[in-house]
């Protein structure tokens, strides 16, 4: 599954689409999105994380978040790394998603579980 740089496992959320975030207010509180630094330009791939996959979109509040194979991409604010935890029972459903770009169904992350 695909992690950010400090390992902290990165989720998708299903109500969004592609290229477009979904995730705003007490949901991106619950779920930070995966955001660049006002010094950064682009989001850098990690070892085994193919670059081409790696996008942005634009938020409302001008924050650019980072996709992967065009999903938004989030935190859990309730987690270490390496662990996958979630999902918020009132905003969606949240799922991992693999360095092939590809959603992984087979994994629901759970919030409090």
């Amino acid at each position: 599954m695909l992690v950010d740089g400090a390992g902290y496992t990165l989720y998708v959320h299903m109500p969004d689409r592609r290229r477009s975030s979904r995730c705003f207010g007490i949901c991106a509180k619950q779920w930070p999105p995966l955001v660049l630094s006002a010094r950064q330009r682009r989001a850098i791939a990690g070892p085994g994380v193919r670059s081409s996959l790696v996008g942005t979109v634009r938020r409302p509040d001008g924050d650019r978040q980072v996709t992967y194979n065009g999903w938004p991409l989030y935190l859990t604010a309730h987690t270490t790394p390496g662990q996958a935890d979630g999902q918020g029972s009132t905003m969606g459903i949240w799922y991992t998603i693999s360095v092939t770009g590809a959603v992984d169904h087979g994994i629901l992350a759970r919030k409090g579980t």
